[in-house]
């Protein structure tokens, strides 16, 4: 099963975000369904990068936490897509070592 696990650092809101403290979660996006070797697969992939990245990182319901969710947001799917781009790669050298 291919996966792409990525470490998000998402803003407690409230007391514990006033306080600076950050709380650590893990999204696992499963890709192993997906034909990386197609732009219908990449968008798929893409698609449940953004979605787990809101999923983690919330929306917010002030200002200040929509900002910070969305801060939040853009950070984890950079990461997620830097790992995603690894994962293509190597997709795509499997494709050409198995013909």
């Amino acid at each position: 099963m291919r996966t792409i696990n990525t470490l998000i650092a998402a803003l407690v809101l409230g007391t514990a975000a006033a306080a600076g403290a950050a709380e650590i979660q893990i999204a696992t996006v499963q890709y192993s369904d997906l034909n990386l070797a197609a732009v219908e697969g990449r968008n798929t992939l893409d698609a449940r990068l953004n979605a787990a990245a809101a999923k983690v990182c919330g929306n917010g319901f002030t200002l200040q936490s929509k900002l910070e969710a969305r801060s939040c947001q853009r950070d984890a799917t950079t990461a997620a897509r830097t790992e995603a781009s690894k994962a293509i790669r190597a997709f795509g050298t499997q494709q050409v070592a198995s013909n």
